[in-house]
C-alpha cells in the first residue's frame, strides 16, 4: 500500500476493522494529513529538497513522473516500418536470474537499444541537464 504526501490521484481506501467497515479517500492533489503537513508546507519541502527527493522521500515514489536524471521524453519508441536504417551504436542491457522456477527454468530480461546520437562520458564531461543536447565527437 501507498499513501503519498499529496494524493496523485483520486484515492478510495476500504478497511474492514473492528468497527465495521469504513471508507477513507481524497482528492487528487490532497495532502494525506494537512494538520500536520499543509499543503504550503509540503510546497517548500518540494522547493527544497528538489523534485526527485522529494519524490522518493514524500510521494514514496522513488522515480518522479517523467523519472529523475534519465527523462523518458528523451527516448523514442520505433514500430518496425519506422525503424531508421542505423544507428550510431547498438546498446544492449542483461538482467539474468538465478532463480530457478519449479520446473527447473529462470526468466532473464534483456533490452537492445539503438543510439543515434550517442555522447560518450569519456570524451566530454556534460552537465546533467545538458546530456540529452549534448554532441560528442567520437
Amino acid at each position: 500500500m501507498r499513501f503519498p504526501a499529496i494524493a496523485d490521484e483520486d484515492e478510495l481506501h476500504r478497511v474492514e476493522t473492528v468497527f465495521g467497515r469504513q471508507s477513507f479517500g481524497r482528492k487528487a492533489g490532497e495532502a494525506l494529513h494537512p494538520e500536520r503537513e499543509p499543503p504550503a508546507m509540503l510546497e517548500q519541502i518540494r522547493r527544497t529538497l528538489g523534485e526527485y527527493n522529494f519524490a522518493g522521500q514524500y510521494q514514496q515514489a522513488p522515480a518522479p513522473e517523467g523519472s529523475g536524471m534519465v527523462k523518458a521524453a528523451w527516448f523514442r519508441n520505433y514500430t518496425a516500418n519506422e525503424r531508421p536504417e542505423k544507428f550510431d551504436r547498438i546498446v544492449q542491457g542483461w538482467d539474468p536470474t538465478t532463480a530457478q522456477d519449479r520446473h527447473g527454468g529462470s526468466k532473464t530480461a534483456a533490452q537492445t537499444s539503438g543510439c543515434r546520437h550517442f555522447a560518450d562520458s569519456r570524451s566530454n564531461k556534460v552537465k546533467d541537464r545538458d546530456v540529452p543536447s549534448a554532441e560528442i565527437d567520437a
